[in-house]
């Protein structure tokens, strides 16, 4: 058996991947809502997204301000 090589192309993210990471460790409710309404909106019966994107980044933000209060003490 041969070592594995050490191919760069493979360990390096595209700019889509970098952002799905930066979303979904920045803001992890609303980009999983966001996604599955554009996956599954029709199927659910969600014609008007709003009240469900609100929702997703008010507990977005209720977050946000929790773990940078953690973080100070």
């Amino acid at each position: 058996m041969h070592p594995a090589h050490q191919n760069g192309a493979t360990n390096r993210l595209s700019p889509t991947d970098r952002l799905t990471e930066w979303l979904l460790t920045h803001c992890p409710i609303s980009t999983l809502a966001i996604l599955t309404m554009l996956v599954m909106g029709a199927t659910l019966g969600v014609y008007w997204p709003w009240p469900v994107i609100v929702t997703a980044v008010t507990f977005d933000l209720g977050l946000y301000y929790f773990r940078r209060r953690r973080a100070r003490r």
